[in-house]
C-alpha cells in the first residue's frame, strides 16, 4: 500500500487510524475511517531528523475532496492572474504539470 508519495508507519495501524509519512519526512498524515485526516507539513528540518513541533503546519479535513478542488480553483485563480506577468521565474507558469 506504500507508494512514492507515502509509506505507512506500520507501529500505528489500528482499525479506526493509520499514519503515514512521505519518505524524506517532510509530510505526515494520519487518516481515519470517518474520512478524516489530520496532515502535517513540516518546515526548516524534515521530522525524521527533529521532532520539534514548532516546525509543524497542521490542518484538520473531514471533506478531502472539496479541499482538493478548493485548491485546484486557487490554482486555476494563480495562473490566469499571473499569466501575463514575466515568464521568467513565474511559478505559476513554469511549474504547470499536465
Amino acid at each position: 500500500m506504500n507508494n512514492k508519495y507515502w509509506n505507512i508507519l506500520p507501529e500505528t495501524k489500528n482499525k479506526n487510524t493509520v499514519t503515514l509519512r512521505d519518505p524524506e519526512g517532510w509530510y505526515e498524515a494520519r487518516i481515519r475511517w470517518d474520512g478524516c485526516v489530520n496532515y502535517f507539513k513540516f518546515f526548516n528540518i524534515p521530522l525524521i531528523i527533529s521532532e520539534n513541533e514548532k516546525d509543524v503546519d497542521a490542518i484538520h479535513i473531514c471533506d478531502i475532496d472539496d479541499e482538493i478542488e478548493r485548491l485546484k480553483a486557487l490554482k486555476d485563480i494563480a495562473k490566469e492572474y499571473f499569466k501575463d506577468k514575466t515568464k521568467l521565474d513565474n511559478y505559476w507558469i513554469d511549474n504547470e504539470k499536465s
